[in-house]
């Protein structure tokens, strides 16, 4: 179902990615923040953390694949939907 503003596929897709991103671990929330948010190459990010250039790229390695393998649950498209009807 269309939202009003036609945008119920990128409605849907925020809220799935909002799901699986609370349930990251606050030390990986932190370090998709730093890479995402604030832009921070994997050399600062390396810095500023004091961990090596290959482990965040690791970890954030880690980290994208947890995301892209999350089971979307039931609930979590429920809600999605629910939000796209309003």
């Amino acid at each position: 179902m269309m939202s009003k503003n036609g945008t119920a596929t990128a409605d849907v897709n925020v809220d799935i990615t909002l799901g699986r991103l609370k349930k990251l671990s606050k030390s990986e929330r932190i370090l998709v923040g730093l890479y995402f948010y604030e832009r921070l190459s994997i050399e600062e990010i390396a810095l500023v953390l004091q961990k090596s250039n290959q482990s965040i790229q690791e970890k954030l390695n880690q980290i994208y694949c947890k995301l892209l393998n999350e089971p979307v649950s039931e609930q979590s498209l429920n809600l999605a939907s629910q939000e796209v009807v309003r």
